[in-house]
């Protein structure tokens, strides 16, 4: 009898496989977790690129961020209300003090200290923890940048999908105002293949990594507004509220 955990993630696989071209975003983003060019150039499939992050133990039925990712992204709304009462009856209980950033082999991972005993570790998936420094076009992959401190909340997908979905041209000037440096930005340009919504993406992703989250409410709303985008400021600031901002 399977799993409730296995029911939410072979639904998952299956929507997700069912939406053309999605599959290289998640490749790309989670390249630094699978650690392998090899292995990565053999997914073909969701369900590839999931086995493959279960076997690395970067996700499991204790640690289902990695499909509140994709869910989000690919917008798949009724899932992502599974997902989301999935971990809402989960017994997992983290104590918001114990998150603490690790670092091994030089990829980023978060050590969750429960209130009955310390688990494992669990590699992040990059929603929005996949800190990026620069694209390396003579490996094909982007390699990882230093990053800020985990305490205290994580800019939540609900904030990354708006913001990404409404800046549209005006995304490098955005970028600049959230001190993308300008060397990124370049790189970003030069990515034909990427849509202006996976470069806002990847410039949240470096602004996060190297922004304290108490500076984040402040930082996005005067950038926000900048780009005269009063109106995604106010609903993005409500959700960081929500999320502990």
């Amino acid at each position: 009898m399977m799993t409730r955990y296995e029911e939410i993630r072979d639904e998952v696989v299956c929507h997700a496989d069912s939406i053309p071209n999605k599959l290289d975003e998640f490749k790309i983003a989670y390249q630094l977790l699978i650690n392998s060019n090899r292995v990565t150039s053999k997914i073909r499939t969701f369900k590839d690129l999931i086995t493959v992050l279960e076997k690395r133990f970067c996700l499991s039925e204790d640690n289902i961020e990695i499909l509140y990712y994709i869910t989000s992204r690919l917008n798949l709304k009724s899932l992502l209300l599974k997902v989301r009462a999935y971990e809402a009856n989960s017994s997992r209980k983290y104590v918001a003090s114990s998150v603490r950033d690790e670092f091994q082999n030089g990829h980023k991972f978060i050590r969750l200290e429960t209130l009955a005993s310390v688990k494992q570790l669990a590699a992040i998936p990059p929603q929005p923890d996949y800190n990026l420094h620069s694209f390396n076009p003579r490996h094909g992959a982007w390699s990882s940048g230093p990053t800020a401190p985990a305490y205290g909340p994580r800019i939540p997908p609900e904030a990354f999908e708006l913001i990404s979905e409404e800046i549209g041209s005006a995304w490098k000037q955005f970028a600049r105002l959230i001190s993308v440096k300008e060397g990124e930005i370049d790189e970003l340009i030069s990515r034909e293949d990427m849509s202006i919504k996976f470069k806002l993406i990847k410039c949240l992703e470096l602004f996060e990594g190297r922004t304290q989250y108490f500076k984040v409410r402040s930082a996005l709303q005067k950038a926000l507004c900048n780009v005269r985008r009063n109106d995604v400021a106010e609903i993005t600031d409500q959700v960081l509220i929500n999320a502990g901002f």
